[in-house]
């Protein structure tokens, strides 16, 4: 969509995000039912971040995506780290897709840490996320075990994991 741009069809964008979320939802509802934690790279979660930098409102976002249809995460991690270094730990992959691009990355990264801090602060517009506990870590410094083992810390204080799991 929008030619390969990140900011060219917002519209489409935004409209193909909540798709793949209600289409990924039952597949993630059927998982919960086999297995203990699912985590998943990726969630619909994201589509407020990408709406925010490609201009839309978190009202907008949510009349796209329903959140309160889709199964709400147990926990959340939100990961950032500097751009640059973001963008140089993807730079040489061959399959890059059009919002990795410098800088894009500089306003998700930005919106990221503000749409945390709004669900902290209670934002009318996100009530769907005030019970979902969440931890922000910026990787930028950090070695990836060192980003596990924060993650875990996380996990097993929401007893999501136990010890059994290291």
């Amino acid at each position: 969509s929008g030619k390969g741009t990140a900011m060219g069809d917002t519209q489409t964008d935004r409209l193909i995000f909540a798709l793949d979320a209600r289409l990924t939802n039952y597949h993630i509802a059927e998982w919960r039912k086999k297995y203990n934690l699912v985590i998943s790279k990726r969630g619909w979660v994201d589509n407020f971040f990408h709406g925010k930098v490609q201009g839309l409102s978190y009202s907008k976002t949510n009349s796209f995506l329903h959140p309160q249809d889709l199964e709400k995460p147990s926990g959340v991690i939100y990961l950032v780290a500097d751009p640059k270094v973001s963008y140089q730990r993807i730079e040489d992959q061959p399959y890059k897709d059009k919002f990795e691009i410098l800088s894009y990355m500089k306003e998700q990264r930005r919106a990221i840490i503000t749409f945390q801090r709004d669900v902290q602060a209670r934002h009318r517009d996100l009530a769907f996320f005030f019970n979902i506990p969440n931890v922000l870590i910026d990787t930028t410094e950090l070695h990836p075990n060192d980003v596990l083992k924060e993650a875990r810390t996380f996990l097993k204080n929401l007893s999501l994991i136990s010890l059994e799991n290291e």
